[in-house]
């Protein structure tokens, strides 16, 4: 699965499909993603929700399709498509109806903070056109008779999954004794394959430090440079338990075991672009996890337990 991205983005190139000597097919596929739930609550205060997985193209892109082709289009047809679609995004469409499976589940902030999960589904785009030559025109002359985009979900997904301890909009006591949230330089973008996260970082001499919803990550740098290299260019592999992941996540993603391992980069767009190295210390030790040569940080209370946590640099 891609990193996160923003925009349409081209997959292979365009293709045709003859039909008959008089009409053929040309398709050209994108994918992006495409921005599904926002759940957001605050203030201690736990809040249930309803999340649905769903996956494969509508009911009605189906139809509109099937109309497009008017019965002209046979069996045979259909798998060359699909076998030409197959070749060229390395991915077997679900040319069924969409499918779906929900989730209940209780989102929990902080007693003076916020959560909030973003969550984005990869679509793949069919642009097809078809063409007919032979009736109106000379038969070298080829005539666009229809188009239509169908959509296709896949079992995809992205998010940001952001905890602050504190939020302004919380009661007279919360702000009375406000506690500190630190201050990050950008995003990571942590690809796990059906699950892509946008995490926040800071990037201080000796170590980087990240987030990954309530957790804190403290990543032990040798050499700064070199390092950020690598996470601006090929990634770096990132190792770790299941906590660190949202059940909600677990269960859009299918995301199964005790561990996962994902490439971790440095996040940019038109707009979100790399900023200036910054030395100024995070706060993060209030609530120290002991972990495998790593201090990990919970946003609640001290608990003391060992994590699985591993990183390459």
């Amino acid at each position: 699965m891609p990193h996160f991205f923003v925009g349409r983005q081209t997959i292979g190139e365009p293709f045709e499909v003859p039909v008959s000597n008089h009409t053929k097919i040309r398709c050209q596929i994108f994918q992006r993603w495409k921005q599904k739930e926002t759940y957001e609550c605050s203030c201690g205060l736990t809040v249930p929700f309803k999340v649905t997985r769903t996956w494969g193209v509508s009911e009605k892109d189906t139809e509109t399709l099937e109309a497009s082709l008017g019965g002209s289009i046979g069996a045979k047809d259909i798998a060359q498509i699909k076998s030409r679609i197959a070749t060229t995004s390395g991915h077997e469409i679900e040319w069924t109806y969409s499918r779906a499976q929900e989730m209940n589940f209780t989102c929990d902030p902080p007693a003076c903070g916020r959560k909030e999960i973003r969550i984005y589904q990869l679509v793949y785009e069919y642009e097809m056109c078809g063409y007919s030559r032979g009736y109106l025109f000379k038969r070298h002359v080829w005539d666009l008779e229809w188009t239509w985009t169908m959509s296709e979900e896949l079992s995809s997904y992205s998010c940001t999954c952001d905890t602050s301890e504190f939020d302004d909009r919380c009661g007279e006591k919360c702000k009375a004794n406000p506690k500190p949230s630190p201050e990050f330089d950008g995003r990571l973008s942590l690809d796990l394959g059906p699950l892509s996260l946008r995490i926040p970082y800071k990037m201080e001499a000796t170590k980087m430090q990240t987030r990954i919803g309530a957790y804190g990550i403290d990543i032990s740098v040798a050499d700064q440079k070199r390092y950020l290299d690598r996470l601006e260019k090929d990634g770096v592999t990132l190792r770790l338990g299941n906590k660190f992941i949202d059940p909600v996540l677990l269960f859009l993603s299918g995301l199964k075991g005790d561990e996962f391992e994902g490439n971790l980069k440095i996040y940019t767009d038109a707009v979100a672009t790399s900023q200036e190295i910054l030395e100024e210390k995070i706060v993060l030790q209030d609530y120290l996890i002991e972990g495998l040569g790593h201090s990990f940080t919970k946003a609640k209370k001290p608990v003391h337990q060992r994590g699985k946590y591993s990183s390459s640099s």
